[in-house]
C-alpha cells in the first residue's frame, strides 16, 4: 500500500514537472488574449467616436458651402441691381456729383497755382538765386590787416593760402592761413573767376567749413534769413518739418519737434558755440532737405550742407498735388 501510494506520488510530481511551464504559458496567453481583446474594444470604441464627428463635420460644411453659395448669388444680385441702379439712376444726382467733382479739379488747380505764386514770391523777395560767375577780387580793392609781428601785409596773400568752400562751391580747400592774430573775412569777398557756383539770399551767400574765419554778424543775419524763408515755404506748401525753430531771446533755436524735452541747438554762432551751432545748422539743413523731398526733389548726403542751394531748389520744383502729411 505504502508502494502504491509513493508511487502516486512520484507519477504526480512527474506529471507536474512536465506540465508546469505549459500551464504557465497557456495563462500567459489567456491573460494576453485578455488585455488584447480589452484593447481591441477600446479601438472599436474610439473608431465609432470618429465616425460619429466625421459625420457630423460633413453636414456641418455641407452647410457652410450652403450657406456661401447663397451669399454668392445674393452678392451677384446686388451687383446687377447696383448696375442698373447706376444706368438708371436719377440725372439729378449724376449732375450734382460731376459738379461737385468739377468743383473741387477747379480747387485744387487753384489751390496748386497759388502755392506756386506764393513759394516763386518768397524766392523773389528773399533775392534767392544763383550767381554762376564773379570776377576775382584785385589787389587794389583788397583791403589790409594787421599781423600779431607788427607789419602789414595784404589779404592776396591770406586768399592764396586759405580758400573756404561756400554754399554751393566746388572749389578745393587749400592749407589753411595761420597766424597769432585771426583774421577775420568777409563773406563775399576773394572769390576768384571760374571757381566758383555761388548762391546768395538779399545779396549774402552762406559759407560751409571754417565759419571761425568770417564775420559771426553778416554769418547770423544770413541764417536768419534762411530760418524765414524756410518756415514760409513750409507754411505755404503744407509741410511739417522734422525740427523746430524758435525766438527766445532775441535769438534762434532749433529742436526736434515729435520729440519731448528735446535739446535745443542755437541757430546763431557766437565765439564759443561752434560746435553747437554746427549741430543745429545740420537740423536746419535736414529741414531743408525734407522740404525738397517733399517736393521731388533728391537731395544726396553730401549736397545736404548745400543751404542756400537746397532751398532754391525747394522753392522752384513745388508740386502741383496737393501735400498729405
Amino acid at each position: 500500500m505504502r508502494t502504491s501510494t509513493e508511487e502516486r506520488d512520484q507519477l504526480a510530481a512527474h506529471v507536474n514537472q512536465v506540465l508546469s511551464p505549459k500551464i504557465k504559458r497557456h495563462q500567459m496567453c489567456l491573460a494576453e488574449r485578455a488585455m488584447a481583446a480589452e484593447h481591441a474594444s477600446t479601438i472599436a470604441e474610439e473608431r465609432k467616436t470618429l465616425l460619429t464627428e466625421l459625420e457630423q463635420d460633413r453636414q456641418k460644411l455641407m452647410r457652410l458651402r450652403s450657406s456661401l453659395n447663397q451669399r454668392k448669388e445674393t452678392l451677384k444680385l446686388s451687383m446687377a441691381r447696383f448696375q442698373v441702379a447706376k444706368m438708371n439712376g436719377p440725372p439729378a444726382i449724376t449732375n450734382s456729383v460731376n459738379r461737385i467733382t468739377e468743383h473741387w479739379a477747379s480747387v485744387h488747380q487753384k489751390l496748386g497755382h497759388s502755392r506756386r505764386v506764393l513759394v516763386a514770391e518768397v524766392v523773389t523777395l528773399f533775392d534767392l538765386k544763383n550767381v554762376p560767375e564773379r570776377r576775382r577780387a584785385t589787389a587794389a580793392s583788397l583791403p589790409t590787416t594787421t599781423t600779431s609781428t607788427g607789419g602789414t601785409s595784404d589779404l592776396n596773400q591770406s586768399i592764396l593760402s586759405n580758400t573756404t568752400t561756400l554754399t554751393g562751391g566746388t572749389a578745393s580747400t587749400s592749407t589753411r592761413h595761420s597766424t597769432k592774430k585771426s583774421t577775420k573775412l568777409r563773406v563775399r569777398d576773394y572769390l576768384e573767376e571760374d571757381s566758383w557756383n555761388e548762391f546768395l539770399i538779399v545779396g549774402r551767400p552762406l559759407p560751409t567749413g571754417y565759419f571761425e574765419n568770417y564775420d559771426r554778424d553778416e554769418i547770423n543775419t544770413t541764417i536768419e534769413n534762411v530760418i524765414h524763408m524756410t518756415r514760409l515755404v513750409a507754411c505755404y506748401l503744407g509741410v511739417k518739418l522734422p525740427f523746430e525753430t524758435f525766438l527766445k531771446k532775441s535769438q534762434y533755436y532749433i529742436h526736434a519737434a515729435m520729440t519731448a524735452g528735446a535739446k535745443r541747438a542755437p541757430l546763431y554762432l557766437t565765439e564759443g558755440n561752434l560746435m553747437p551751432f554746427t549741430v543745429g545748422l545740420a537740423h536746419l539743413n535736414y529741414n531743408i532737405a525734407y522740404l525738397c523731398h517733399s517736393q521731388g526733389v533728391h537731395i544726396t548726403l553730401a549736397k545736404a550742407p548745400n543751404t542756400l542751394e537746397n532751398l532754391l531748389a525747394a522753392g522752384r520744383s513745388v508740386r502741383t498735388r496737393i501735400h498729405r502729411g
